[in-house]
């Protein structure tokens, strides 16, 4: 996976990880485990509930202790990686895993108009 992540106007950062995955259609979840790039050992949960026949609620949980640097790591995680990366990269990626269901079930006629 990658992204560009935006700190202002012009100024962009790569960003890069590669995570094994597994689906879980019991739970339903989805685990993954970022095994190269800065987020490496993070693990990620992403949880599916059926609120109604038309709304799933998505919980995303991140573990993570953060860079192996020394001194710095936790602190880099905490402050940095976590707020400003992480964060923002689930909330955009839910956004649009969001926009492609809402898309698929306006094409089979389910999704309810908004009033």
């Amino acid at each position: 996976m990658s992204a560009w992540r935006r700190f202002a106007p012009g100024l962009n950062y790569p960003t890069w990880w590669v995570s094994e995955m597994r689906g879980d259609a019991v739970e339903p979840a989805v685990y993954y485990r970022h095994i190269r790039g800065i987020t490496r050992g993070m693990d990620v949960k992403w949880s599916f509930r059926a609120v109604d026949e038309h709304t799933t609620h998505v919980v995303i949980v991140h573990d993570w202790q953060g860079p192996t640097w020394p001194l710095i790591g936790r602190h880099a995680a905490n402050l940095v990686i976590g707020p400003i990366f992480i964060s923002a990269i689930a909330r955009r990626t839910l956004a649009g895993v969001a926009r492609e269901a809402e898309r698929r079930a306006r094409e089979l006629g389910r999704l309810r108009p908004v009033q």
